[in-house]
């Protein structure tokens, strides 16, 4: 067992070959263990630190991960985390302070020792790289920012403003902060405290509307409350959505095919619509079934 894991993990990294000798690449996802051989193990990749997560594996795979990369890579940090313990180094000192990734010509920052996500959602790297080819001269609203990649690569793309939308404080601190890195200017009416669907309702009664929305829910299992997708906040995004605005769809774990995810969203819409994009998570994020693949969809409403 121990013999396997280690060559499907050198596999999963000599499979990212070309990431490794991207310069403009610092951040992704070494080894996927749902689709690589090695369920609830996941391996991420920041800069010179690696992030192991363990959802479930055993002690001696966590071992054996960080043996194996020890020998194929050279890293400052390996941390560790795990449910319901504070993050470990197992190898080098854990961070002490937060670090900057780049990714496509931009910059973020990044707190591998964060308990939760360290600021950066890798899977979405293909929503960035879209955004920065069809943002320009829009008006966007980025639901959910969390700590607004995908605003600041809005902005890259030539996004005339982004408001930033999300019930967390520290979440909408960073969403600044990462624009600052990035030379964007952005100040606080760019930066909103509030519910999303609170926002929307206010935003269709004074009149507000957007020619770009973003739709990033946490997926299912993903903080407190109610679990919003884009479907359940269609409603509300038809009325603040101009005519040929784009619609911005992250699906998470939805057993739904792709025709009926985007014929759902139209019809709850209650507009017409045309798909102009689909994307998946990328090439470092293969999935054992469709079904847990992140899909996003691009919805153009005329």
């Amino acid at each position: 067992m121990a013999a396997e894991l280690e060559e499907r993990i050198r596999l999963a990294y000599e499979a990212r070959a070309s990431m490794h000798a991207d310069p403009g690449l610092e951040a992704y996802r070494l080894f996927h263990g749902y689709g690589e051989g090695g369920p609830g193990l996941l391996i991420d990749r920041y800069g010179d630190v690696v992030l192991i997560e363990n959802r479930g594996a055993e002690a001696r795979d966590v071992a054996i991960a960080s043996r194996v990369l020890q020998r194929l890579d050279e890293f400052s940090c390996i941390v560790l985390k795990e449910r319901g313990q504070d993050p470990r180094a197992l190898l080098g000192t854990l961070p002490s302070e937060r670090t900057v990734v780049r990714e496509n010509g931009l910059s973020y920052w990044v707190e591998t020792w964060a308990p939760r996500n360290p600021g950066l959602y890798l899977d979405a790297r293909p929503a960035r790289d879209w955004l920065q080819s069809n943002s320009h001269g829009r008006r966007v609203l980025n639901l959910y920012s969390y700590a607004g990649s995908l605003g600041v690569a809005s902005i890259a793309g030539g996004a005339r403003s982004v408001i930033h939308v999300d019930t967390q404080k520290r979440a909408l601190a960073r969403c600044q902060e990462n624009h600052r890195l990035n030379d964007q200017r952005t100040d606080a009416r760019d930066l909103e405290r509030v519910d999303a669907v609170k926002m929307l309702r206010k935003a269709a009664t004074s009149g507000r509307r957007f020619s770009g929305i973003i739709v990033d829910p946490p997926p299912p299992g993903v903080g407190a409350g109610d679990v919003a997708t884009p479907i359940s906040l269609a409603p509300y995004l038809a009325n603040v959505a101009e005519p040929g605005a784009w619609i911005l769809c992250f699906f998470h774990h939805d057993p739904r095919s792709w025709d009926e995810l985007e014929a759902v969203m139209g019809n709850s819409l209650d507009r017409p619509y045309e798909p102009i994009w689909r994307g998946r998570s990328g090439p470092d994020f293969p999935e054992s079934t469709a079904e847990r693949d992140l899909r996003l969809s691009a919805l153009l409403l005329p």
